[in-house]
């Protein structure tokens, strides 16, 4: 069985996470969001890879886009440097 397929759902500020790496041009902006510095949002977001089992945080958007845990990008994505 693939791993992804036993993944559980992501906790509400990991959705948050994802969902502002979707919506917000640059890291500084995902942070500024969530809250939290651009530093160690860029650790939230590393952990949040390596919990659902990828290299990259575009993966990860797409795994929670095809999952349903956040809303698709408008437009065209480009995730937040």
């Amino acid at each position: 069985m693939n791993r992804s397929h036993r993944l559980p759902a992501p906790g509400p500020w990991e959705l948050q996470l994802l969902q502002a790496l979707v919506d917000e041009p640059t890291m500084a902006d995902v942070a500024a969001r969530i809250g939290r510095s651009e530093r160690h949002t860029r650790r939230l977001v590393r952990t949040l890879t390596e919990k659902l089992g990828v290299k990259h945080p575009r993966a990860a958007v797409a795994l929670g886009v095809d999952r349903g845990w956040i809303e698709p990008p408008h437009g065209r994505c480009q995730l937040p440097r």
